[in-house]
């Protein structure tokens, strides 16, 4: 398996058991270079968690929000990887296929799993 399809698995799982819960989470999978980890004060102290890097991440976060509750939303290259394994719908309730988005020169495609 790759790891984007791991971060696919992963997001539908979470999905349909937070559904069986009532609960509904929107999610956003993208892949790239990342640092997801603790981050340290100036003192040596724990100061939090993060995830910070490429357009991955903020890929991914723009995704989110742009998923109604209860939606899985894959970026292109998430989709190129994984298309063989998992279905997708190109089309999403707001009936369309590319939407802009912050921080993109160019529409970004709407894959919902």
């Amino acid at each position: 398996k790759t790891p984007e399809l791991n971060g696919v698995v992963a997001a539908v799982k979470c999905r349909d058991a937070l559904r069986a819960m009532g609960v509904g989470l929107k999610m956003g999978v993208a892949s790239g270079p990342a640092y997801c980890g603790e981050v340290m004060g100036a003192s040596g102290m724990y100061a939090g968690f993060t995830m910070l890097g490429s357009k991955a991440v903020t890929l991914a976060a723009r995704l989110m929000c742009q998923a109604d509750p209860g939606q899985v939303m894959c970026s292109q290259s998430v989709y190129e990887l994984t298309k063989e394994d998992v279905s997708y719908s190109f089309c999403s309730s707001r009936g369309v296929t590319r939407i802009p988005m912050k921080g993109f020169t160019e529409s970004v495609p709407w894959l919902e799993l």
